[in-house]
């Protein structure tokens, strides 16, 4: 009992944590991008009144959040320049009826989109992948009559699984950098949560309610 309550009480300043960044995007209080601000003040207090972190660290800290930064800002840049290039020569036109002329049907098409973002998740940033796929992706949505709300939370799904993706998925080396376990150990680790996401796709497909109940009865 002892040493439940310690861990207990060592959760508090996270739970404190979530509390004012969830907390303020679900009461419409902050958006997400200044609740992410409010977030990271945060989390500087909580690692230095109750961490370890000192100004060697933290500036160590901001460092690393530079170079990560100035990466995902330089794909997120040349992605948009390819996506316009994309636009401009009537590729994601060309595309959306050429994939409309092999007459896939949408569990088809479901299908084989899922194993190309498994593949590119191989080997490209959640970001790149996004801004990438999305402009060449939507005409062909819009043909084959798939819902774009309900596309949208499937490609989390998708992206999701890229993040948990070897060689590059970033959660592995995330888990990898706390739990100092071999990389093997941590990728069969993923195999359930392959299975999970999965599964839940293929709900989301059977049952799309399950995302369109609420965008559906919504009134602008």
């Amino acid at each position: 009992l002892r040493e439940s309550l310690v861990a207990l009480a060592n959760l508090v300043p996270f739970m404190f944590l979530m509390v004012i960044v969830l907390g303020g995007i679900y009461l419409g209080m902050t958006t997400p991008t200044e609740a992410a601000a409010i977030g990271a003040f945060a989390a500087f207090f909580i690692s230095w009144i109750f961490g370890d972190l000192t100004i060697p660290r933290f500036w160590t800290a901001i460092r690393q959040t530079i170079e990560i930064s100035c990466s995902l800002l330089f794909i997120v840049l040349a992605a948009f320049i390819f996506s316009y290039a994309v636009e401009y020569a009537g590729l994601g036109t060309a595309l959306a009826e050429w994939m409309t002329s092999l007459g896939l049907s949408k569990a088809w098409f479901l299908a084989l989109l899922f194993l190309v973002y498994a593949i590119m998740g191989c080997v490209i940033d959640s970001i790149g992948i996004i801004v990438l796929t999305v402009p060449l992706v939507y005409p062909v949505l819009l043909e084959m009559g798939i819902n774009p709300v309900w596309f949208g939370i499937v490609l989390v799904l998708f992206i999701e699984l890229g993040l948990i993706t070897p060689p590059l998925g970033i959660n592995i080396f995330v888990i990898q950098g706390i739990s100092k376990a071999k990389l093997g150990t941590i990728v069969r680790g993923t195999i359930p949560y392959y299975v999970i996401i999965i599964l839940f796709v293929v709900l989301l497909t059977l049952i799309p309610e399950i995302v369109l109940f609420l965008p559906e009865r919504m009134r602008y």
